[in-house]
């Protein structure tokens, strides 16, 4: 019974977020962390196509913001897309990211290399 009800509010939860972040988008379009808060949640209910087009119009709109990199890279790893992920993070590294987003990236690149393909 517990889960079903925490399965609830984790619904509704993402049902809010969905409703608050179509209100910010709608107040300021084309805003990159604003897209980038839709492709997380998009990628989290399982929209990986719909993450990568979001994160791709972000990245036109802040194309030198390391962290709409990682993001892309996460997406494409949950379309499947291992070696266009490696390239997002390897592209993201040279972007001057911070040493937090930078350790994040040398993460995500040593699991893709120790997964098995």
């Amino acid at each position: 019974m517990r889960s079903s009800r925490r399965r609830r509010r984790g619904l509704l939860e993402e049902q809010g977020a969905q409703r608050l972040l179509g209100r910010a988008r709608d107040l300021r379009p084309g805003r990159p962390e604003i897209l980038v808060a839709f492709a997380r949640l998009r990628t989290r209910q399982g929209d990986p196509d719909e993450a990568v087009a979001l994160l791709t119009r972000a990245t036109t709109v802040a194309p030198h913001d390391p962290s709409i990199a990682l993001h892309l890279g996460h997406a494409l790893l949950a379309r499947g897309q291992r070696a266009v992920a490696r390239r997002a993070f390897t592209r993201a590294l040279t972007l001057r990211p911070s040493p937090e987003l930078a350790a994040k990236l040398h993460a995500a690149l040593a699991s893709l290399d120790a997964a098995p393909r």
